[in-house]
């Protein structure tokens, strides 16, 4: 379990056909997180992930808010700045994110390179 915050996250095995997707993509150090809010679960799920040409590897972090820490369960809103912050939080060794702008329910997080 890791605090951040008052939110207070439980670490979670990653099911076979997402580390298998992720591993077939080039992926690596797939985890995932889950962590009570007053209205659902807090889902993080982060990896690193190969970028540009030269196939670096950066760290990218989804977060959403669901009922249940279910995989398939629908996000029903989108993370707050705190929530957020927090679960990226959760990546110690990264120091700096971009966050990608989306309209979506999940916010996502890149490692910006050093």
């Amino acid at each position: 379990m890791r605090r951040q915050g008052r939110i207070v996250f439980t670490r979670l095995s990653v099911p076979f056909h997402l580390r298998q997707e992720h591993d077939r993509r080039g992926g690596r150090d797939l985890r995932r997180w889950v962590a009570r809010v007053p209205d659902g679960v807090v889902r993080v799920l982060a990896g690193r992930e190969p970028i540009g040409k030269a196939g670096r590897l950066a760290w990218h972090v989804s977060v959403s808010i669901a009922k249940s820490p279910g995989v398939l369960e629908r996000a029903f809103r989108r993370p707050t700045d705190r929530e957020f912050r927090a679960a990226c939080d959760l990546v110690a060794d990264v120091r700096k994110w971009s966050e990608e702008e989306t309209d979506g329910l999940i916010r996502h997080a890149f490692e910006v390179e050093r």
